[in-house]
């Protein structure tokens, strides 16, 4: 009271936005008695001197249109005051006043969230939590901070109870605050003054702009009674207003895709940003990655769009690579959707599953040849290291120079590869006059002489390493009791 008393005895007199004078009107017959007599022309401030000892900070809650904050700082050298007229140029009596001020003590505001503390313990909001400065508690279209600063209800939609959201009401120049229907027609004064220029020109259930909605539905959803389609989105108002959309927002879901295109190009819904939910934007899908809007899975391979953008993958094509198998066949797999034959093999990633085969490594058989040579090149099993079953690798079948699809017997001669010393050559006795790895048959040394079979003189004798230089010469000699009495047959060498 104190406050009051040293404040707004003097303050209710407002000429040229300024406060200059008493006003002994609204004085006369209260308490509110002991301001001095004028103020400083034209100003905004007077000293803490002025007021009564004590006094507090203050905050004003309407600031609609040409109002403004009044804070009365505390300890501070100067006290703000109502430097502008309190609303719309009217002069109001000090108890209306009293009803758009609302004391808060110290004025802070700890959260840094654009509400005074105060503010939020009015309305049940948490002083220490930043984050409830940007909701819309009463889905208004104004956020808690927005309404604190226009001084409406963040609890209510409709803080003046005209029919009209707060939101809308800013949007077009009307006070949130005041409800005026002096022709009680159930349309707001300033809002027929705005669009018809008079309060009997406005009919509720006309329809002025012959869009199918009555001024009335225009007046709740925002609408101009006066344009059929008020955001010029290609959309009329009659339409926005059956869909929910925003009358006046031309890009209603912000997607960047005009209401009017989404509905009657498109067929999306100029509400949602993701018409079917699958977190790429409407605008994204037409104009960026060119998916169906209304399928969260274009290509139907079972990942939806957003999932696919996010692998790198077609969403329009259900296999990205060709290979196949479609792209979440694949993801799920752990074959790579955007490569063909992802383990390198030559073998494509459904030619391995097909075959049992591993397609995430190269040789599924481990036996150091890879599924694409076994396939393509040598005819093996990419599933057996030993095709044949003799007990010898494939890769070292291959590189002995024997057949590894061939039964286990090579040359035929009834001894198995695996056991055979010479298995390229038929060699039934497996005779190996040496006993080293290869039997006589295959053996260039067979007596392990140092002198290969062709040049030794005595290829079976490795105590004799005479080589052969020429041709053996043959003697006879008379044969006893003959005419070649006592001869015989020799054998000789030059060369021995």
């Amino acid at each position: 009271t104190d406050l009051l008393n040293g404040l707004f005895a003097y303050s209710l007199v407002a000429s040229n936005n300024y406060v200059t004078a008493l006003n002994p009107a609204a004085i006369a017959g209260t308490s509110f008695v002991g301001g001095p007599a004028t103020l400083p022309a034209a100003s905004y401030a007077v000293t803490t001197a002025s007021l009564p000892a004590g006094a507090m900070p203050i905050y004003r809650e309407v600031t609609y249109g040409t109002t403004s904050v009044m804070q009365v700082g505390y300890g501070s050298g100067n006290v703000a005051l109502w430097a502008r007229d309190f609303c719309c140029s009217v002069e109001v009596d000090w108890q209306t006043v009293l009803k758009k001020i609302v004391y808060v003590g110290k004025s802070n505001d700890q959260d840094g969230d654009g509400m005074l503390d105060v503010f939020e313990g009015r309305f049940g909001f948490n002083k220490a939590n930043a984050a409830d400065g940007a909701v819309d508690t009463d889905g208004d279209g104004l956020t808690n901070s927005q309404e604190f600063q226009a001084s409406t209800n963040p609890l209510a939609a409709d803080t003046d109870g005209d029919g009209i959201k707060d939101k809308l009401e800013i949007d077009q120049s009307i006070n949130p605050l005041v409800a005026t229907d002096s022709d009680a027609d159930g349309l707001n004064d300033q809002w027929e003054q705005r669009y018809f220029s008079g309060l009997v020109v406005a009919v509720p259930a006309g329809d002025a702009d012959r869009d199918r909605l009555t001024n009335l539905q225009e007046m709740i959803t925002g609408g101009n009674p006066t344009d059929a389609d008020t955001d010029d989105d290609n959309l009329g108002d009659y339409f926005e207003f059956t869909l929910g959309s925003n009358l006046r927002a031309a890009d209603t879901d912000g997607d960047t895709l005009q209401d009017g295109l989404e509905v009657q190009l498109y067929g999306t819904d100029p509400t949602k940003k993701s018409s079917d939910g699958d977190s790429l934007t409407d605008y994204q899908e037409v104009m960026v990655y060119f998916t169906d809007p209304l399928l969260t899975d274009t290509d139907g391979d079972g990942l939806d769009d957003a999932a696919e953008i996010s692998w790198g993958t077609n969403p329009n094509l259900a296999d990205t690579d060709g290979d196949g198998l479609n792209d979440h066949a694949e993801i799920v797999g752990g074959t790579n959707p955007k490569k063909a034959d992802t383990d390198g093999d030559t073998v494509s990633d459904k030619v391995e599953l097909t075959k049992g085969l591993n397609p995430l490594v190269p040789d599924s058989d481990g036996d150091g040849l890879s599924d694409g040579s076994e396939l393509y090149v040598y005819g093996t099993n990419p599933l057996a290291a030993d095709t044949d079953g003799d007990g010898v690798s494939d890769i070292t079948e291959i590189n002995r120079g024997t057949d590894p699809l061939l039964p286990p017997d090579t040359d035929g001669d009834g001894v198995f590869d695996a056991a055979d010393n010479c298995p390229v050559i038929a060699n039934t006795t497996q005779l190996n006059t040496d006993g080293d790895a290869q039997g006589d048959a295959c053996d260039a040394d067979d007596d392990n002489d140092g002198v290969n079979d062709g040049v030794d003189a005595y290829p079976l004798d490795p105590a004799k390493t005479v080589l052969l230089t020429e041709p053996p010469v043959i003697t006879v000699l008379p044969l006893e009791g003959s005419a070649w009495s006592g001869s015989s047959v020799r054998e000789s060498n030059t060369s021995n």
